[in-house]
């Protein structure tokens, strides 16, 4: 009877305990859903990071900027921000619960970031404390730009064609340093950013260097190729602004070359000496003139020359004219091959009644050079002014004429030119005297050079054009001027 008693008590007691259990289940499962229900965004960033400090920077900060990150104090904790708003600067404590974004919303790291971007910041005023940053998506940049205008008087900046403004509180940065505006030149490669037609920060992506040319005689008047960069000629005291890096630099005239490979490090002054590219010496040959009557101009590639001592041509051919007036023109060329040679001319007295022909030809009495003559005629050093009776006995010669230069222009005639002016004058053709102005003197088709001298005045020089038209021609120069 007793057993029987224990037992329904014992029944009872495990009936009263189920429904409490069961309650007890129902209420953690409820309180399990609620907070599954509370927990914000859990399921989108397990592999992005965590986000509920984004939600509470939706509830924690109280001020917003667009700014430009100008320093990050890793030590202290520290962002230092430039207010595009307000154009001061704001300090803000960062923390490992900051959060950092990318323009695309994703998280980086505070390294990731780099001086002189615009950001978007969110902050607590009263605590400083930064509780998101991210890099605007509203701002602008142009990357790696060569070819800019800065204008510092309107304060500038001219970017494939469109003009941007900026303020005295630029921020200018290379390799993580701050510059002075002054620094920047437009050698320069940067990298600009803004926001709508304002430059706020400009970072130099290569900076500039000069350089300074040293010991180039020997190329002067030839070219010089820096890289593919620039393209200038070779001239005194040359010395130019480029771009940092490593430059192929060639120095260039005719078939001599020197070559050599620089180095351009920012604000680097970098000397480049050529001296060790020496052009050939030219070979050149001692030539003494010996020429009759006493007076007679030589004139050399066509340039008058002093013929009283010996002089020294480099080897190859020239051309030489010797005329003096009263005598027959002799003009020729030469061929310097040997190191000595002598060269003697005898001019011929002219015959006014003969047409001006071209006179024999030299001979070179210590070397085997023999040159031909427009005449085609040869002499030697016993030249005694009958070598040109083959020309003058010729028929078919009788009218062939030659200008002041001794080229043969064409065919003469029984007009007359007539040098009228300025009176007085010594009137010179291809230095041949013709008499004083005004005078007149038998037509001679071709180009002339003709001389006016006059004591006490400047002597001048004209080029005239002598057509056969049939007529005579009279030409009146300018007044000579007075001599100082």
């Amino acid at each position: 009877m007793d057993e029987k008693n224990r037992n329904v008590k014992q029944n009872k007691k495990t009936v009263g305990i189920l429904p409490f259990l069961l309650l007890s289940t129902f209420i953690i499962m409820i309180a399990t859903i609620i907070s599954a229900t509370y927990q914000p965004n859990s399921s989108k960033n397990t592999s992005k990071g965590d986000k509920q400090n984004e939600q509470s920077a939706a509830i924690d900060y109280d001020k917003q900027i667009l700014a430009v990150l100008k320093q990050i104090d890793t030590e202290v904790g520290t962002m230092t921000l430039f207010d595009t708003n307000s154009g001061q600067d704001i300090v803000l404590n960062y923390t490992g619960g900051t959060n950092v974004l990318d323009k695309y919303e994703q998280v980086i790291a505070v390294s990731q970031l780099s001086l002189g971007e615009m950001v978007d910041a969110y902050y607590q005023k009263d605590k400083q404390k930064l509780i998101k940053i991210k890099i605007s998506s509203e701002a602008w940049e142009y990357k790696n730009v060569n070819n800019w205008i800065l204008d510092r008087t309107k304060r500038t900046v001219d970017i494939l064609n469109s003009k941007y403004k900026y303020s005295n509180s630029l921020f200018v940065i290379r390799h993580g340093e701050m510059l002075d505006l002054l620094n920047l030149d437009e050698k320069d490669e940067i990298t600009v950013k803004g926001y709508e037609k304002e430059i706020y920060s400009i970072v130099v992506t290569k900076g500039h260097g000069s350089l300074v040319f040293e010991e180039y005689d020997d190329f002067m008047g030839g070219t010089a190729y820096i890289g593919n960069k620039a393209i200038l000629p070779v001239i005194d005291n040359m010395e130019l602004t480029v771009q940092e890096g490593t430059y192929d630099i060639l120095f260039e005239l005719g078939n001599f070359i020197g070559s050599k490979k620089i180095e351009v490090k920012p604000d680097e002054s970098v000397v480049v000496n050529m001296g060790e590219f020496k052009k050939p010496a030219v070979e050149k040959g001692l030539v003494r003139f010996y020429i009759t009557p006493e007076g007679a101009e030589l004139y050399i590639d066509n340039k008058l020359v002093s013929y009283e001592e010996t002089l020294e041509l480099e080897y190859g051919a020239h051309t030489i004219k010797v005329s003096l007036g009263g005598y027959i023109p002799y003009s020729s060329s030469l061929a310097i091959e040997n190191p000595s040679n002598t060269i003697t001319i005898n001019l011929v007295e002219s015959d006014d009644s003969n047409n001006v022909v071209d006179n024999g030809q030299t001979d070179n009495s210590n070397t085997n050079n023999s040159n031909t003559n427009t005449g085609g005629n040869n002499t030697n050093n016993d030249t005694d002014g009958d070598s040109n009776n083959n020309n003058t006995d010729d028929n078919s010669n009788e009218n062939t004429v030659v200008d002041s230069n001794g080229n043969e222009t064409g065919t003469g005639s029984d007009k007359n030119i007539y040098i009228l002016k300025p009176e007085g004058a010594s009137v010179y053709i291809g230095g041949e005297f013709k008499g004083t102005a005004p005078v007149s003197f038998p037509k001679v088709i071709g180009t002339h050079y003709i001389t006016l001298i006059k004591e006490g005045y400047e002597t001048k020089t004209y080029t005239v054009e002598v057509v056969d038209d049939g007529e005579d021609v009279n030409f009146s120069f300018p007044e000579m001027s007075k001599s100082e």
